[in-house]
């Protein structure tokens, strides 16, 4: 059995010169065709409804005919846990549940409620039966008891769904949108998280959202992937580390009646404007690599990833402390704030304790969250 993984899947869905969909898969066809289950993430509803819901973020949208290429091509499960699957509301995800239904394809990680969206899907081949599950960080979207929405990425909810999934199939795989974005390597705690999972029964762990390529490693003799990249996702961003990915590729057989043997590859690729998706080759394949290796040795020295880890956390500081406390929000302000500093003003040495208090502790931190929700469904109403 052979399954291949794809990132963030979202053309058109920005103000920018479109792309002939078609045209940009047509180089990577051939990779898709010769695996038996392969695996998208799609950044977006499937939709032409205008109803924005109110986030963070911008709010994304893909049309059908930007996603029939794709499933020409052989995709033919769709990963939906994600922080955008929700941008436009219960009716977007409908026309998206609609849609891949109609296609009679597989879609996973999203639903009418917190039960369908947690729901395993199982595939079998060759006489092994494998379980997927897909979840996503908790942004906006997460489903409810009743209410449609995202399977969250929650240690108390996965642990039962890992549980049933090892006790009805031969391979467990879990896919995580998760990560910070622009960072090429999993945050401490993230990493964490993964190591548990392994050591719950997973086989082979995942990741995407930071939409640059990041580190992989082996735990526990199974396979970790912290980040694959963009797919298609055609923007301004000109940056090669944004137009840059790679599929991951797993071969899973049975050995001598019982043992399974799982093994793994990946390939890079390049997403351009003219061409489309193309495998990388020659000195832009060794220079890929080089950079890869460079980061999985990160991985293997603890030193070495606290370090790079700090360094993000500082270089992202304004930013995050300005959008966390600042209490208004309008266009331009991120330019007064670079320009003014206003983040160097909003905690003084009292306030951030408090601060770190409110986010850190469980107890304040749930409270915390509750109110916001509140607040917003209010406001919404």
């Amino acid at each position: 059995m052979k399954l291949l993984f794809s990132s963030d899947y979202a053309p058109n869905t920005k103000n920018t010169q479109r792309i002939d969909v078609k045209k940009s898969l047509s180089a990577v066809k051939h990779i898709f065709n010769t695996h038996d289950f392969c695996f998208t993430n799609i950044e977006a509803p499937v939709t032409y409804s205008e109803g924005r819901t109110i986030k963070n973020g911008p709010n994304l949208k893909i049309e059908p005919d930007d996603v029939q290429p794709l499933l020409d091509i052989g995709v033919n499960i769709i990963g939906l846990a994600n922080n955008h699957i929700m941008d436009y509301g219960v009716k977007g995800l409908e026309d998206t549940l609609d849609f891949f239904k109609s296609q009679s394809i597989t879609t996973i990680g999203c639903g009418r409620n917190l039960e369908s969206a947690l729901s395993i899907k199982y595939f079998d081949k060759d006489g092994i039966k494998i379980a997927l599950i897909a979840l996503a960080e908790n942004e906006f979207g997460i489903a409810g008891i009743e209410t449609p929405g995202i399977a969250p990425l929650e240690v108390h909810h996965n642990y039962y769904q890992i549980k049933e999934a090892k006790e009805n199939a031969d391979v467990v795989i879990v896919t995580m949108h998760a990560g910070n974005e622009h960072y090429p390597l999993p945050r401490p705690n993230l990493r964490k998280l993964c190591h548990l999972y392994i050591d719950m029964g997973v086989d082979v762990i995942v990741n995407h959202h930071n939409h640059i390529t990041s580190a992989f490693e082996k735990y526990n003799g199974s396979y970790i992937y912290y980040g694959m990249g963009n797919f298609l996702f055609n923007t301004d961003n000109k940056s090669e580390a944004w137009n840059e990915g790679f599929f991951v590729s797993l071969t899973i057989e049975r050995i001598m009646s019982r043992e399974i043997k799982i093994t793994s590859d990946i390939y890079p690729y390049q997403q351009k404007f003219n061409s489309g998706v193309v495998l990388l080759k020659d000195s832009k394949l060794d220079n890929f690599k080089k950079k890869i290796n460079n980061l999985n040795d990160c991985l293997t020295c603890s030193e070495l990833f606290n370090s790079r880890w700090k360094d993000f956390c500082s270089s992202n500081r304004d930013r995050y402390i300005f959008s966390a406390f600042f209490p208004y929000k309008f266009k331009g302000l991120g330019k007064i704030e670079s320009i003014f500093k206003l983040s160097r003003l909003i905690l003084n040495s009292r306030a951030k304790p408090v601060a770190l208090n409110m986010i850190e502790c469980q107890s304040h931190h749930e409270v915390l969250v509750s109110i916001l929700k509140s607040d917003m469904n209010n406001e919404s109403i």
